[in-house]
């Protein structure tokens, strides 16, 4: 039996779905290398805890059984196609198929949200944004690229959309409001002011 080339398990033509589906991963990867505070961690640790915060209660929503948050068989159907790329909490159980919202669209909604607000919480000159907004701009592209994939492709109808909007635009916010104005020395923000890589 002759071997499988390589270069055909993925065309070239799918490559941009291929990172679509898997932008959550980049965009993770990228905030923790990126850090915004030197080479330290803490700014994508302070964003990933507010994360996992947001999805969890997002979770208690969707175990708590609202019926406004259930999805109509067809929408269940649509969202079992396997280029929908199921991104859910531990022990979720399923309930990102079953009900609204998609925890993926709340993950791109709130880090969008989130890097915005930490921009504003630094209060960074002029000359000091372009560098953040070059940043901010390229994970948002990988976002709204999958919004707009995912919206095409799993959701039946706009309130799914709608409904994760309004949850990572709340959550993001608040959240990153909290964390630059609790944790000392805003170590925890991205883009803060004159930060200098550790010597």
């Amino acid at each position: 039996m002759p071997g499988i080339d390589a270069r055909q398990l993925l065309p070239i033509k799918q490559w941009p779905n291929f990172i679509l589906l898997i932008s959550p991963m980049i965009i993770t990867f990228v905030l923790f290398l990126a850090g915004g505070n030197g080479i330290t961690p803490a700014p994508g640790g302070m964003w990933l805890v507010s994360m996992m915060m947001i999805q969890m209660l997002v979770l208690v929503l969707k175990k708590g059984g609202i019926s406004m948050l259930k999805r109509k068989p067809e929408g269940i159907v649509k969202m079992m196609n396997p280029a929908c790329g199921i991104f859910s909490v531990p022990y979720g159980n399923g309930h990102d198929l079953t009900s609204k919202p998609s925890e993926r669209l709340i993950f791109h909604f709130f880090t969008i949200v989130y890097l915005i607000t930490h921009v504003v919480v630094a209060k960074l000159e002029v000359e000091e944004i372009i560098m953040p907004s070059i940043f901010i701009l390229t994970i948002a592209m990988l976002s709204f690229g999958d919004v707009y994939r995912l919206k095409k492709q799993c959701f039946h109808g706009g309130m799914d959309v709608a409904i994760s909007a309004l949850i990572g635009l709340v959550g993001g916010g608040g959240l990153a409001f909290a964390t630059g104005a609790i944790i000392p020395d805003k170590a925890a923000v991205f883009f803060s002011k004159n930060k200098q890589c550790p010597r």
